[in-house]
């Protein structure tokens, strides 16, 4: 009886022990990035730990590190294999692992890996939710559920047109149309959005306290006006850069704007340096500044042994500063000469040479346009610097045939222009005053040969040879602005008459 009493002690004591370890085995604590697990753990224990990080990108891996262990008494029969919903698993042979034999022994651990490329259905969805089994020798592990969340994406997409896209000028406006979109996976706003850009500056996009939903956008517009600098460069690089609602635009974002008057000279030249510039006859002094895009009252200042710009002679060598400053540089020859055909006309031969025709008529005031006739052109004058512009027209009121006057021509190749009108066979007086000289003077119908062409003589009479309208040109060619009179006289001469007795 005793003996029995206490083998019933022994038995509830062994009980008791063993319910305590069962109580007190397996692993219940869940580390940062350890799988949840569910299922009950059998001889096969299966663990599934995924890379910590940020998940907000198409095609961003998620790594994946799996522990297969044998929980029970038996050696089973490698190999071991995972199977996972999400992605295809990798692991070691058994046999590389504690005793290296060719079965996973009871206690032993045998690793895995995998790796899950982001879709934009997981980016949707906001997780990753992967289950896996492990397997060996028949034996099948618990099923592992591994939950990986997305972090909201916060992006904008940035797309932006200009028109024009080129450009030949300073002072001309470029307009540049913005559209802001949402790619992010999460609503953005309310917030001011803008853009930033590295020539215009940072302005507004849209009205404040805008809300963007997923693949909604907003759009906006932007003026740049070119300026003298932007003359000297082959093309204008933007880029704009979004912002709002705590994201940016990832792409980086540029549109091009091409200058189409740069053109780059025969020769070593460099934009902004000062050469020496022997004179060739029939030049002068604004054509050569056209010649290499120099500021024509550079050249005069850098000339002080000049004493009248008007009048250069082939012994001069020329200092022409800071080329490329103001246009083009097209380099020597400065002036062609061109032989005039039967078929030439003013315009056609500008066109030839790239002359402006106003600049060519001027170059060759007094020359009859006809066959064998040699015409002195000044090449590319269309586009560099433009000749002496009109500063006034002034039309005069003739008082028994006469006219005075007094004004200003403002500084460095300004003219003013005075038109009155003429009968043929009249006698017309132009008399110029200019007290501290620096003036020239053309008179000239509005078509046709010129009377007196434009040079510092500043008188002239003669007879009108056609009814019609005429010019009188008064032309400042110094760096100052320079007083005149003018006075006109036009006189029709008697006819004696004659009578029968």
């Amino acid at each position: 009886m005793q003996r029995i009493l206490s083998l019933g002690l022994t038995l509830v004591v062994l009980t008791g022990i063993l319910y305590a370890c069962s109580i007190g085995g397996g692993t219940t604590s869940t580390p940062e990035n350890l799988a949840l697990l569910s299922g009950e753990t059998t001889g096969l224990e299966l663990k599934v730990q995924a890379q910590g990080g940020t998940y907000n990108a198409v095609g961003q891996p998620i790594s994946y590190q799996y522990s297969v262990t044998n929980l029970s008494n038996t050696a089973l029969t490698g190999p071991v294999t995972v199977s996972d919903d999400k992605a295809a698993v990798t692991c070691s042979p058994v046999n590389t692992v504690n005793n290296l034999d060719d079965k996973l022994d009871p206690g032993e651990t045998v690793p895995c890996t995998s790796s899950h490329l982001i879709t934009q259905d997981d980016l949707n969805a906001g997780l990753v939710t992967s289950h896996a089994t492990a397997s060996i020798g028949g034996v099948t592990s618990n099923t592992v559920t591994t939950t990986v969340q997305m972090t909201p994406l916060k992006v904008l997409e940035l797309t932006s047109t200009v028109s024009p896209t080129t450009y030949s000028q300073a002072g001309q406006a470029l307009t540049f149309s913005y559209i802001i979109k949402n790619k992010s996976t999460t609503t953005l706003g309310p917030d001011q959005f803008t853009i930033n850009d590295d020539h215009m500056g940072a302005f507004n996009c849209g009205a404040p306290n805008i809300t963007l939903a997923p693949e909604a956008s907003i759009s906006c517009s932007g003026i740049y006006t070119t300026t003298e600098a932007d003359r000297s460069v082959n093309q204008l690089v933007f880029n704009p850069v979004a912002s709002g609602g705590g994201a940016t635009n990832l792409q980086a974002v540029q549109v091009t704007v091409t200058n189409t008057s740069v053109v780059t000279a025969p020769g070593n030249y460099t934009r902004g340096e000062t050469i020496k510039h022997p004179v060739e006859p029939g030049e002068w002094m604004l054509q050569i500044a056209r010649c290499y895009g120099a500021d024509l009252n550079a050249v005069i200042a850098a000339n002080p042994q000049v004493k009248d710009p008007a009048k250069i002679w082939p012994v001069d060598v020329l200092t022409v500063p800071n080329i490329g400053s103001n246009g083009n540089i097209y380099g020597p020859p400065c002036i062609k000469y061109h032989v005039a055909t039967a078929s030439d006309t003013w315009s056609s031969i500008a066109s030839e040479y790239d002359a402006d025709l106003d600049v060519l008529l001027d170059a060759n005031l007094g020359v009859t346009l006809r066959s064998g006739v040699e015409v002195r052109v000044p090449v590319h004058s269309a586009n560099g610097i433009q000749p002496p512009v009109t500063n006034e027209t002034i039309r005069l009121t003739l008082t028994n045939g006469q006219a005075s006057l007094s004004g200003t021509v403002p500084v460095a190749r300004v003219k003013i222009r005075h038109v009155f009108t003429a009968v043929q066979g009249q006698q017309l007086s132009v008399t110029v005053t200019a007290p501290a000289g620096g003036l020239e003077m053309a008179v000239l119908p509005v078509s046709g040969t010129a009377l007196k062409g434009q040079d510092a003589t500043l008188n002239y009479i003669g007879t009108i040879p056609s009814s019609g309208d005429y010019y009188i040109d008064v032309v400042n060619v110094t760096a100052a602005d320079k007083q005149y009179t003018l006075q006109v006289v036009l006189t029709t001469p008697q006819v004696e008459k004659t009578s029968m007795v």
